[in-house]
């Protein structure tokens, strides 16, 4: 049998390779990279090089004149008669959709809602390259990193004797990661809210990767902590997935001689950086908004959240049983794909189904009979999670017309 190419090796040529294709999509086969109209984390990553965390009036000054002429240019392409007040209505909806759109305003200053980690992995690249830096290029670098990490994962689960894989299944399994998946989507387009997904998603592989190795050391799970808090920090709803680290860490402990006792030490180092993960959030919290518990979402929803979405929020609150039909319908039996105003097939905003964007997912019944306890430790992980976003009051709802025309594949519309 041929020897297993070295893991960094084919990792970092897996996510070169995917790596060019996004940078290509994003950059509208021309490796022209434009700030979206929802970079709000370079704003924030500016705030923090300015040591504040409200946004900075003249930063912000300066993308909301660029959205204005924006406006502006397109109104002048409408074919209708341009009265002044019809111009100023269509550049303050234009403006409320964008720029001015999912903020969380406080004691007249401007606030992102969104955990800490993406501004502040944003900050050396608003250092190097200015407000300008486009948010989809970033996310393409990073969503190419997590090709890598993805393809080491499966690696460290085969040399750990969790799963078998063998070379093909881990590169063909990378790939589809790679574009079969919604990370593909969310790696090209940049935006305030998949640029967060994919600095999460890389945290936590990484987490899974420390969580795996070969031997069982208590530093490991020190390492696997410290990746999972910064999870915690790219998405605080990623907390739910815990339940996978603490079953990994049983299972990888049935070999010892005192089991429990190992299983506890292990707990405890990966317990710690994840208890200082949350302080820095509840800090982060306390800082922007006055209180530990206030992580400014509900201002965001009730001052410059979509009005959709603040009508369902205000009847049933952010989870409520009442959503769990119509998340269930969207997540796993939407396949309805509309059409846009040229005829072609396009997504559905409200969001689809898993099985139609990555159909290969079906085979995960089919790998339940063969199920290990590394199995059941994916499927721990994963239910928590599943559950609170069956109860949460937006399923991905793209929320505007505009917010689709921000994403690559409509750049130049």
């Amino acid at each position: 049998m041929a020897p297993h190419p070295p893991i960094a090796s084919r990792a970092t040529l897996l996510a070169c390779l995917c790596g060019f294709v996004y940078l290509l999509i994003a950059g509208s086969f021309r490796f022209e990279y434009a700030q979206s109209w929802f970079a709000h984390h370079v704003l924030m990553a500016d705030a923090m090089l300015h040591g504040q965390l409200a946004v900075r009036d003249e930063a912000f000054a300066g993308v909301l004149a660029r959205a204005e002429k924006d406006a502006d240019d397109r109104f002048e392409l409408l074919d209708r008669t341009q009265l002044s007040t019809e111009r100023d209505a269509f550049r303050r909806e234009r403006l409320e959709r964008t720029v001015l759109q999912d903020w969380s305003p406080h004691e007249g200053r401007r606030y992102g809602y969104w955990a800490p980690l993406t501004p502040v992995v944003m900050i050396p690249f608003v250092w190097a390259l200015g407000l300008d830096v486009s948010d989809a290029l970033v996310s393409c670098l990073a969503g190419a990193l997590n090709v890598g990490l993805f393809y080491a994962l499966l690696r460290r689960a085969d040399r750990a004797g969790v799963c078998t894989l063998d070379e093909g299944a881990c590169t063909g399994l990378t790939l589809l990661f790679a574009f079969g998946t919604v990370h593909f989507y969310l790696a090209c387009a940049g935006l305030v809210w998949f640029a967060a997904q994919v600095f999460a998603t890389g945290a936590i592989l990484a987490a899974m990767i420390a969580a795996l190795p070969e031997r069982n050391r208590a530093r490991d799970a020190a390492l696997a902590g410290t990746f999972f808090g910064l999870a915690i920090l790219g998405r605080n709803i990623a907390l739910l997935l815990g339940l996978f680290f603490v079953a990994a860490m049983w299972t990888r402990s049935a070999d010892e001689p005192d089991r429990a006792r190992a299983f506890r030490r292990r707990m405890a180092a990966f317990a710690a950086p994840v208890l200082v993960a949350l302080c820095i959030q509840l800090a982060y919290n306390a800082a922007r908004f006055g209180s530990l518990w206030n992580d400014g979402l509900a201002i965001q929803i009730q001052t410059t959240g979509d009005p959709l979405l603040r009508e369902r929020y205000a009847a049933h609150g952010l989870f409520n049983l009442r959503y769990v039909a119509e998340n269930l319908r969207v997540y796993f039996a939407n396949f309805h794909l509309p059409r846009d105003a040229t005829g072609r097939l396009t997504y559905d905003p409200i969001g689809q189904s898993l099985f139609l964007v990555t159909p290969p997912v079906l085979f995960a019944f089919l790998a339940w009979r063969n199920r290990t306890p590394f199995t059941r430790a994916l499927v721990l992980g994963v239910v928590p999670f599943v559950a609170a976003l069956l109860c949460y009051f937006a399923s991905g709802y793209a929320q505007t017309y505009w917010r689709l025309r921000s994403t690559p594949f409509h750049m130049r519309v």
